[in-house]
């Protein structure tokens, strides 16, 4: 337990209470048809979705140029770190950035803002890649 949620759930939420909630909204998908690299952008628990996509994006062939940079307070919670190194191995058009918020410096792990790295170095993305952020 530890977020707010996950307290409230555990220590207030009766049993047969009514919660509401309002999800996401918009889009997420890969546009396979482009002929643009791919830019990958995700904090936290966003790696769900981007993990999906990735699989999808390696089951089918996919070779455009992908880059996934996944932001985090601390290198736990970077929760399955070892899966985008293993795919950066198994595939040459893919490159893994790990970004940590905490400044703490960690080996090979840049210590910044996930989004601010992300429009510090890529400060036009969408006129050149196909960019997917889940922050």
């Amino acid at each position: 337990m530890n977020g707010s949620f996950s307290e409230m759930v555990f220590t207030q939420l009766k049993e047969k209470a009514i919660l509401r909630f309002e999800g996401p909204l918009g889009s997420f998908s890969l546009r396979e048809e482009s002929e643009k690299p791919i830019l990958l952008l995700a904090s936290g628990t966003g790696f769900a979705p981007v993990k999906a996509m990735l699989e999808h994006a390696f089951h089918h062939n996919i070779k455009r140029p992908i880059t996934f940079y996944w932001g985090a307070h601390n290198l736990s919670h970077l929760y399955m770190l070892n899966l985008p190194k293993k795919w950066e191995q198994e595939h040459a058009h893919f490159k893994f950035v790990p970004i940590l918020s905490d400044p703490e410096p960690h080996h090979g792990v840049r210590s910044i803002n996930v989004a601010f790295f992300f429009r510090t170095h890529h400060p036009s993305p969408r006129t050149k890649h196909g960019v997917r952020p889940c922050i």
